[in-house]
């Protein structure tokens, strides 16, 4: 982002930068200044303003670089918090126009919070446990401040719902809901809100009936239908919750997900059932960028509709773990990956098997295939055998789990020999998670990727974790 952002500026030495700042200055300092919002890395983004410390480019970030000579780095950016247990700086007031937001976490003082924020300043308000008799009148002076995001992990009463209306600004909203009243009063509001990143998740408290549990019904998905018709959303996150509706009431939501003229950046529907699917017909390519689809019931019929949504659409991002899709449902992905976008593929423990792991093999080296996912299927030294000599022509590749309790060592060396093969490919990443085998035998897989370059790194684990190279793509 800053890169483009630049056009090809090159930082110099901040006293190189300084000397002649006027003469090479691609764009005017509130540009600049545009350009330091976009950089979420803390070092780049310090870098940046010591190449341009004590000129007129920085504005209101001249002090937040004057306090990072006191204050830890990581506290200023690439967010700025304000929790009960915090000490504040007097010059805070003076820095908080360079955040979209500035985070509130739990119940702050409102008097001691008013003393660093203007009435203006725009606020993302973060909250987990604390004694409801003390949220609830602390709750009620959200109202008489620009609040423009919520995150509420907690079990809480109803009350929460009735101050959301007197909130006009408030753009995003991250709920855990624990019944079916508070989803029923959550859902009325958001039909009719202005809201455009919605993430509801649904959880049990203890001794919970199931009947009282958290639901969707044909009327929320009604209420979610209108709401996306009507607002520019960009995120709409669901999970864990049971699902009563019919294929009826799902078609228009698929349409309002999957075929908006404005695209979700990200639709995720985790632990979810998908009423309809199998039978609908995509009328667009999905405009959505990121689709989770995770342990949402696909199966065949389902993923081979999916995939013909997938042809030509924006997904970049496509997560079908734990869903019991079969040799059908991967050769639907085959056959139509080399036509998609898709960078980021996890495909875990979806019933793949040594023949339909060679046929989703053969689909890579045409694919833009960057990340990919395979571990917990049913595929033997064969597959990998297969994938390895595909992944040789793969050089976009660059993260690859696989599991050796299904494709054993010799798998996976093959599949070691075949990433470090290909030539002009970037350092690659190779997950290998074990539980049944020797520490020798991990030795010796780390061992072998060291003998090509191309593998910057081979990692051997005995329990599945994501590196944060799979967690930066998003």
């Amino acid at each position: 982002m800053l890169e483009e952002a630049t056009s090809g500026h090159q930082l110099h030495s901040p006293q190189e930068t300084r000397s002649n700042v006027s003469l090479n200055l691609p764009l005017p300092p509130e540009a600049m200044q545009r350009v330091a919002h976009y950089i979420e890395d803390i070092d780049t983004f310090f870098t940046f303003l010591e190449a341009f410390v004590e000129t007129d480019v920085l504005g209101p970030f001249q002090h937040v670089w004057d306090l990072s000579l006191t204050v830890s780095r990581s506290k200023l950016w690439p967010n700025i918090s304000m929790s009960q247990e915090s000490a504040y700086p007097s010059s805070v007031t003076m820095i908080t126009p360079c955040y979209p937001a500035v985070n509130v976490i739990g119940q702050v003082d409102w008097v001691v919070l008013e003393q660093y924020i203007q009435p203006a300043t725009p606020l993302a308000w973060s909250y987990r446990h604390a004694p409801l008799n003390t949220l609830t009148p602390w709750m009620s002076q959200l109202r008489f401040h620009r609040i423009v995001s919520l995150h509420i992990d907690a079990a809480i009463d109803i009350g929460i719902v009735d101050v959301l209306p007197l909130i006009p600004q408030l753009r995003t909203l991250w709920m855990t809901v624990y019944d079916n009243r508070l989803t029923g009063a959550l859902m009325s509001f958001v039909q009719y809100s202005a809201i455009t990143s919605l993430s509801l998740h649904s959880d049990v408290v203890q001794d919970q009936d199931a009947s009282e549990r958290s639901h969707l019904t044909s009327a929320h998905i009604g209420c979610l239908t209108k709401w996306l018709l009507h607002n520019p959303v960009c995120v709409l996150e669901m999970d864990s919750f049971q699902v009563r509706t019919t294929a009826t009431a799902m078609k228009p939501f698929y349409e309002a997900v999957f075929d908006r003229a404005m695209p979700l950046r990200l639709y995720s529907q985790e632990g979810l059932p998908l009423p309809g699917l199998s039978t609908y017909g995509f009328a667009h390519p999905i405009g959505v960028r990121s689709l989770n689809l995770e342990s949402c019931g696909l199966n065949a019929a389902a993923t081979r509709t999916l995939s013909e949504g997938l042809v030509d659409s924006h997904v970049t991002i496509l997560n079908i773990s734990y869903n019991d899709i079969g040799a059908v449902g991967v050769r639907a992905i085959a056959r139509m990956l080399a036509r998609t976008r898709i960078r980021k593929l996890d495909m875990s423990s979806v019933g793949m098997d040594d023949t339909t792991c060679i046929n989703l093999a053969a689909a890579l080296p045409k694919s833009r295939v960057q990340l990919l996912n395979l571990i917990g299927n049913d595929v033997s030294q064969v597959g990998a055998c297969g994938l390895a000599a595909r992944v040789q022509s793969c050089p976009l590749l660059k993260v690859l789990y696989v599991q050796v309790n299904e494709v054993g060592v010799v798998g996976a060396s093959t599949l070691i020999e075949g990433l470090g093969r290909r030539e002009q490919a970037p350092g690659t990443l190779l997950c290998i998670f074990t539980s049944r085998r020797s520490k020798a035998e991990a030795l010796y897989l780390t061992s072998l990727a060291t003998e090509f370059p191309s593998i910057e790194e081979c990692c051997v684990h005995t329990s599945i974790v994501h590196s944060m190279r799979w967690s930066a793509l998003t």
